[in-house]
């Protein structure tokens, strides 16, 4: 990457991501310098675990589902520890960007919830993922209550699967844009 002001970009580097992204300038070299504090290796990529130590992901019980989902390829499949580098990072960070659409927002949401990747959010899949949001506070038959209720509500064609718009139905959109937007 080119040496420019923004600690290793280029202007054209940023001005490139700007129009990928919907992060302005001044964002794009804030996230610049949270990829520098997050790369202890000084690798000038980051690994699962730095990328997860993000405040916002830090605490968040599906933070490797969402990393995962982020990523445009499996980059720490097979014990690899590859890594992120910096323009990854902010087209991985983009759906977080406080101007995406909530529709985005909730595309990336329903990748997440799609924990077996078939392009459809079943009862397994809720089940799975009611239980790394809800872990050990709940009994497995409140679980699977829960993750029955889901499904019965919104499923529209009873084919008991959601598709991306019945999915969209069980999220409210207020709270999907409060966790799915990073401060930058």
């Amino acid at each position: 990457m080119g040496a420019g002001a923004s600690g290793g970009l280029s202007e054209e580097e940023i001005d490139e991501l700007v129009t990928k992204t919907h992060f302005s300038k001044k964002q794009i070299k804030k996230l610049r310098k949270r990829f520098l504090l997050l790369d202890n290796r000084k690798l000038g990529v980051i690994s699962l675990d730095e990328f997860s130590s993000l405040p916002e992901l830090a605490t968040n019980p599906l933070a490797d589902r969402i990393v995962q989902t982020l990523s445009d390829k499996p980059v720490w499949a097979g014990g690899k520890q590859e890594g992120v580098d910096f323009v990854k990072f902010v087209l991985a960070m983009n759906a977080f960007a406080p101007q995406v659409p909530i529709a985005e927002k909730q595309k990336v949401l329903f990748k997440v919830y799609d924990v077996d990747g078939d392009g459809a959010v079943g009862y397994q899949d809720l089940f799975a993922t009611f239980n790394r949001l809800l872990g050990q506070s709940v009994t497995r038959t409140h679980l699977e209550a829960v993750a029955v209720g889901a499904l019965s509500a919104v499923d529209k064609d009873k084919d008991g699967l959601l598709n991306f718009h019945e999915f969209c139905s069980l999220m409210d959109e207020d709270d999907v844009k409060a966790r799915m937007t990073l401060a930058v």
